[in-house]
């Protein structure tokens, strides 16, 4: 749904301005969009139950429960969507470079015991063990596994 404006003038042509705001950002189907947060808005302002509006929208009641808990006002009980959707986007993880990528130290050590035929659950172990004061040396298994570390240390390593 795009917002614009549309003005016919004195004259009789019509001017079409483009919205302000950029086009919406496509999000996971697991997080609320703008969308059915402005149908929870106007089916609350109609009266409608927690439970018919989450059936309306194919969610759990339980999701819309919290979203209306989240972010209504408490003194007026009134639902702020717009409030609501900039705060969920805040909330959203954002993506950050993996620990592997900025810990030089950490990524040799991943790097050195990987060529040496170590796994990663033998790595993510010793870590702790190796180097007991330093948080920042720590990794998961899964980390050393996931194909753009894997591509990242042997890249390093040629």
């Amino acid at each position: 749904m795009e917002h614009g404006r549309t003005v016919v003038d004195r004259a009789g042509q019509v001017h079409t301005y483009a919205p302000i705001v950029g086009p919406r950002q496509h999000i996971s189907a697991r997080f609320l969009s703008e969308d059915e947060r402005i149908t929870i808005a106007d089916r609350l302002v109609h009266g409608a139950s927690i439970r018919a509006i989450a059936a309306e929208l194919g969610r759990s009641p339980s999701t819309i429960s919290r979203e209306v808990r989240r972010n209504s006002d408490p003194l007026s009980v009134v639902y702020h969507l717009f409030r609501a959707h900039q705060r969920a986007r805040g909330r959203r993880a954002r993506p950050k470079a993996a620990r592997l990528m900025t810990e030089v130290d950490l990524r040799q050590f991943v790097q050195h015991h990987l060529e040496r035929r170590w796994s990663p659950e033998q790595i993510g172990n010793v870590l702790p063990m190796r180097f007991p004061d330093q948080p920042r040396m720590r990794v998961a298994p899964e980390t050393i596994t996931s194909p753009s570390v894997e591509d990242m240390v042997n890249s390093d390593a040629s």
